[in-house]
């Protein structure tokens, strides 16, 4: 309208105005909610019709509190991470790096709230953040997490066969070349095993095996970290009658 000498604002849904009624603008604050605003200009002559704009209100992202998946592997091997906690608001993508200090060394294309990683040879810092991506452009805070990478489990060579007579003790049992933590293990014929309570360690001792009157086999069970078991290889220890 020219000659306009007042402007009436109307707001409705979550809006509300905070300064500037009676002027050509106005600030509005908003309590959660969409709604519309509407002006009527007024001058000596009388009122115009209103005009209207629909307000859409967008919620920001606020950051992820944690990153869940596994966090040990094995050496060759990837793991998927997965941002949880926080809200993405009205709509956000992810971004993902890798390192301690998030926002440094961004992995390009990660953006989705998922991520697998690479292979990994080496234990690997990851970080995640959220980024609005509809009315609201912030980029929130984001949080860490190790991943840490085990050595695959190697079983090694335990030594050596022997042949004692009934009702003696064998001598200790050694194992060389292996990886990962031990569990010595005994069978009565070379197939169906079972632990021995506290033997963790090498050598497998004569008073581990104690005095046998049948042949019995051992072996060494590795385990490295999550890693798969690994075996060793098999000492017979014969027993004359």
């Amino acid at each position: 309208m020219p000659d306009a000498t007042s402007y009436t604002w109307t707001v409705s849904g979550g809006l509300s105005i905070t300064s500037g009624q009676g002027t050509t603008s106005i600030t509005v604050s908003t309590t959660g909610g969409s709604g519309n605003v509407s002006v009527v200009a007024s001058n000596a002559c009388g009122n115009s019709s209103a005009s209207n704009k629909w307000v859409t209100v967008s919620d920001p992202p606020t950051a992820p509190t944690s990153i869940t998946g596994i966090n040990m592997v094995c050496t060759g091997t990837n793991t998927t991470l997965s941002a949880s906690g926080g809200s993405e608001g009205s709509g956000c993508v992810y971004q993902w790096g890798m390192g301690t200090t998030v926002g440094s060394s961004i992995i390009s294309g990660a953006t989705g709230v998922n991520y697998t990683t690479a292979n990994l040879s080496s234990n690997q810092n990851y970080w995640v953040r959220r980024i609005g991506n509809t009315g609201c452009t912030n980029t929130t805070g984001g949080v860490t997490k190790s991943v840490t990478v085990n050595p695959n489990s190697v079983g090694g060579t335990a030594a050596s066969d022997q042949t004692i007579n009934s009702g003696s003790s064998p001598a200790n049992i050694t194992l060389s070349g292996h990886t990962g933590a031990i569990q010595w293990q005994v069978s009565t014929n070379g197939s169906a095993w079972s632990n021995i309570s506290g033997a963790t360690a090498t050598p497998l001792t004569s008073v581990q095996m104690g005095a046998l009157t049948a042949t019995r086999y051992y072996r060494a069970a590795v385990t490295s970290g999550a890693c798969a078991v690994a075996y060793s290889s098999m000492v017979t220890v014969n027993v004359f009658p």
